[in-house]
């Protein structure tokens, strides 16, 4: 998933569809860009994927700060807890959000969350399409001009009717539900581990906690 992330950020901040428009139209032209240094990059659950995405933010030389309601992560520069959502929002150059679907995250991205958001902001769902409350607001606000794009791997219903705005809006990047890729060699490394585990009665990882939901 951190390959899909700032595959997206790199496309955006360094206007690689402008220079394949010029090229196409062989225009010689230049365009100031933007680095990735020295943004800050929210991350919305600080797992695994949080924290692999977090490793490779820093390689950027970007601050990441991180949005857990437990973890905390020495790749984080500054943590906040839920209660303090609209602090870490205000923060952010692009938000991650990598949360699972539980009750307390279902529906938190609302009108008052993208609002929150700076107008440059983008925000990049790989978690779960139930976080965002309602997808026709976060349409209308990005056409409005309030934040500068949403990159959308996971939707509230999959697959996507033909006729939802996200198709056809040019500030959403849309993908179906392929932001992470399952290496064969990856998923045979973690069952022959977990097997041994399992013989040799030690605990397995990748455990669901069924009182916290994931």
């Amino acid at each position: 998933m951190s390959e899909y992330v700032f595959g997206y950020l790199l496309y955006l901040n360094r206007d690689i569809e402008a220079y394949n428009t010029f090229q196409v139209n062989k225009q010689w032209a230049a365009l100031p860009g933007r680095s990735l240094k020295g943004q800050v990059i929210g991350i919305m659950g600080m797992g695994n994927i949080g924290e692999h995405i977090a490793k490779h933010a820093k390689l950027f030389g970007m601050r990441v700060i991180a949005l857990s309601r437990s973890s905390r992560s020495a790749l984080a520069d500054q943590h906040y807890a839920m209660p303090q959502i609209s602090e870490f929002i205000r923060q952010c150059d692009v938000i991650v959000n990598v949360l699972p679907e539980t009750p307390d995250t279902i529906g938190l991205c609302d009108r008052d969350f993208f609002m929150g958001m700076k107008r440059t902001g983008v925000f990049i769902n790989v978690g779960r399409g139930s976080i965002i409350k309602d997808e026709l607001v976060l349409d209308k606000i990005l056409t409005s001009g309030h934040l500068s794009a949403a990159v959308i791997d996971v939707c509230q219903q999959e697959p996507l009717p033909s006729s939802h705005p996200f198709w056809t809006n040019n500030k959403v990047f849309l993908t179906n539900h392929t932001a992470a890729v399952s290496d064969i060699d990856d998923v045979y490394s973690v069952f022959w581990a977990n097997l041994k585990h399992y013989v040799d009665k030690t605990p397995m990882s990748g455990q669901i906690d069924f009182a916290k939901g994931y």
